[in-house]
């Protein structure tokens, strides 16, 4: 025979579950608080590194022209043929590729665009692309070249269709021709 141990012979009772007691509106305000600013924060993180990955891209991009323009074997200078325009172009020629620059580039209409040409000394004339101008109303482009650079001796700007053209609309809004001995 076992004797039972003391307060085991009635049932055991569940613990009562009792409402929590409120949060008072100052912690609930803290906790909401704390949220922002951990939202914004990595927000702020997001942001810092996409603008560094573009920072990155275009350092890269402009130490890639400098050294197209230290090595170039030829520079053009392309100007309008009026005197009454201030842009200005100048393609730096590499062996493989050549650098545009150009501006102050007149805004034009949403259905045309410029087109970059340059000519051999045979008279066969190349596209360059068309040329993206920027909110400045200037345009750098590096220009992949179909003939090498020493056989370039003059280039132009057109204005084209929006898609381009396989040959060039007369006049040149900027032109240039090579004088030189090479």
């Amino acid at each position: 025979f076992v004797v039972p141990k003391r307060g085991t012979l009635h049932e055991e009772r569940a613990p009562r579950n009792f409402p929590a007691p409120p949060v008072p509106w100052s912690t609930r305000l803290r906790r909401w608080a704390w949220n922002l600013l951990a939202l914004a924060a990595v927000v702020a993180v997001l942001l810092i590194g996409a603008y560094q990955v573009q920072l990155q891209r275009q350092l890269a991009l402009t130490q890639e022209q400098l050294t197209l323009i230290k090595g170039a074997t030829r520079v053009l200078l392309l100007q309008r043929d009026s005197t009454t325009g201030a842009m200005r172009g100048t393609l730096f020629l590499g062996e493989q590729r050549a650098l545009f620059t150009a501006g102050p580039l007149v805004n034009l209409p949403a259905t045309q665009r410029y087109q970059l040409w340059y000519t051999t000394a045979t008279g066969d004339m190349y596209t360059g692309g068309i040329i993206t101008v920027g909110a400045d109303q200037s345009a750098q482009q590096l220009i992949p070249l179909a003939v090498p650079a020493t056989t370039i001796v003059g280039a132009g700007l057109s204005v084209e269709p929006v898609g381009g053209s396989v040959a060039p609309t007369l006049p040149m809004v900027l032109e240039a021709s090579w004088v030189g001995g090479q």
